[in-house]
């Protein structure tokens, strides 16, 4: 009866580690999976910073361009052009914006007036 109850008790204390064993697995796996959405969050999360600031370096080179452009449409030359030629546009600024908008790869650039009305449009339609 004795040898059969330290059987018995050898068996429980077996399943007990056992036990232990596997909610040790279960609590170490679920604190894995935490670190792995956290480390996850952060390379997403550093992703976007990346992104955002390839954008805005993207945005800000198109905001130069059109600066520079924009103060050579404004130069004296072309205010003289225009006085000249009774409103015309000289057609060296036809061709200034057809080499530009080939050479930058632009869709098309288009010159306002002062009241946003299209004076001249080089590009694709």
């Amino acid at each position: 009866m004795v040898l059969r109850n330290n059987c018995y008790l050898s068996i429980a204390a077996f399943f007990i580690v056992v036990l232990i064993i596997c909610a040790s697995i279960y609590v170490l796996i679920r604190h894995l999976e935490r670190l792995e959405i956290a480390d996850t969050q952060d390379q997403l999360a550093s992703i976007a910073r990346l992104k955002s600031g390839q954008i805005r370096g993207y945005l800000k080179g198109i905001e130069d361009d059109a600066f520079v452009y924009s103060e050579f449409l404004n130069s004296a030359l072309l205010q003289r052009g225009q006085t000249k030629l009774s409103g015309g546009i000289p057609d060296s600024v036809g061709q200034t914006m057809e080499i530009t908008t080939t050479v930058e790869h632009y869709s098309g650039m288009i010159l306002l007036d002062n009241k946003a009305k299209v004076v001249l449009s080089r590009g694709r339609d």
